[in-house]
């Protein structure tokens, strides 16, 4: 998918994925915030490169979090990407502290995407959006939407 063609506000169907690292809080208390952005840093880029290799787009980093957007016909290739995320992250933080691990929500549903705000970034708004961040954190990590259309 061409996410530089979306000029304009448009409906679609995308694969929506959320990359969270579970015990954040606890294993940046204490660290200095230059290492803590250098951290999340290296996490923005990690989670960049995977999310380009299966053709998607990060829509934004927020936090400790990372929301991304793939084309369906791309949906094997964003489960197998984020996998490998959740792999490659667990070297990021060091031995020092307790370790981050990579949680994962993938689901696929409608939304409106295109630019928003001022700046005109690349955004995604919608049900889908909301029912991909009221997931439960633990349990499943693959919408029942995304396993049908997996046919998983």
């Amino acid at each position: 998918m061409d996410w530089r063609s979306f000029g304009e506000p448009r409906e679609c169907r995308l694969v929506l994925a959320l990359a969270d690292i579970a015990r954040f809080r606890r294993a940046a208390e204490g660290r200095p915030d230059r290492e803590v952005f250098a951290f999340l840093d290296a996490f923005y880029r990690l989670a960049a490169d995977h999310v380009a290799r299966a053709g998607g787009k990060v829509v934004k980093a927020m936090g400790d979090g990372v929301l991304m957007v793939f084309s369906p016909d791309r949906a094997q290739e964003a489960v197998t990407e984020l996998h490998a995320l959740q792999h490659d992250a667990i070297g990021l933080w060091g031995k020092q502290g307790p370790p981050c691990e990579v949680m994962l929500k993938l689901h696929l549903g409608d939304v409106v995407a295109g630019p928003m705000q001022p700046e005109g970034r690349f955004d995604v708004i919608g049900r889908a959006v909301c029912d991909l961040f009221c997931m439960p954190a633990q349990g499943p990590h693959l919408s029942a939407e995304l396993v049908h259309h997996l046919h998983l």
